[in-house]
């Protein structure tokens, strides 16, 4: 999934000519914390909700074109760009780009987490199985295998190197007996750190999606 293709429909845009007190109002109908400001066709900058309330009631958003940060993404960039770039700047949404530079749009940071929910198949049926490995041990094509011989489909995986040199590793699978697949990784000397059936991992999600943006803080 690239990044135009996940441009949120519904967020309002401002323009410079706006008021802090008018941008404070579509900055909440927008449900994020932080706005683009475009000139035309041209994006200048993002400014956060903290910048806006310390501001002066009647200030033009063109006062603050100097401020933010300039953080954008290209059209054909994939999602996981957005997704580090979003975590790399602590930013609820992130402005799309052309090659010619024309402002596109913005990827909201609940449309992004909506699509890698649904580009790697978390919210279908099925399993998560958390493992922990050292870095040193950690060969995916190994740890495949080894499930494969239990037939076990794997439909994603997410690795989170937030603990560092311990890797975290996701599987989304269609286990059906957890006691045999256990055992089997206990032989290989993997742990097991967690394991959700479809009833009880739905709500884990969100911590999976937060791992996600940990690895991709590089």
């Amino acid at each position: 999934m690239i990044a135009k293709q996940i441009i949120s429909n519904n967020f309002k845009n401002v323009s410079i000519s706006n008021t802090v007190d008018e941008a404070l109002k579509i900055l909440d109908g927008n449900k994020t914390r932080h706005l683009p400001l475009i000139k035309s066709k041209a994006f200048l900058t993002i400014v956060d909700e903290d910048t806006l309330r310390i501001s002066q009631p009647g200030t033009t958003l063109r006062e603050l074109t100097k401020k933010g940060v300039r953080v954008f993404v290209r059209a054909q960039d994939h999602m996981l760009e957005a997704a580090k770039k979003m975590a790399n700047e602590g930013l609820t949404i992130m402005p799309v780009l052309d090659e010619e530079d024309t402002y596109l749009g913005v990827i909201t940071i609940e449309k992004l987490y909506e699509e890698i929910i649904s580009t790697y198949d978390l919210g279908s049926e099925g399993s998560l199985l958390v493992l922990e490995v050292p870095q040193q041990d950690f060969y995916l094509s190994e740890m495949i295998r080894i499930l494969e011989m239990e037939k076990v489909h794997i439909f994603s995986v997410l690795v989170s190197t937030g603990n560092y040199p311990v890797i975290e590793i996701t599987l989304k699978t269609d286990i059906k007996d957890i006691n045999t697949v256990l055992q089997t990784l206990e032989r290989y000397s993997y742990k097991v750190k967690a394991y959700y059936e479809d009833d009880s991992y739905s709500h884990q999600l969100k911590d999976r999606y937060e791992s996600l943006m940990s690895y991709l803080n590089v």
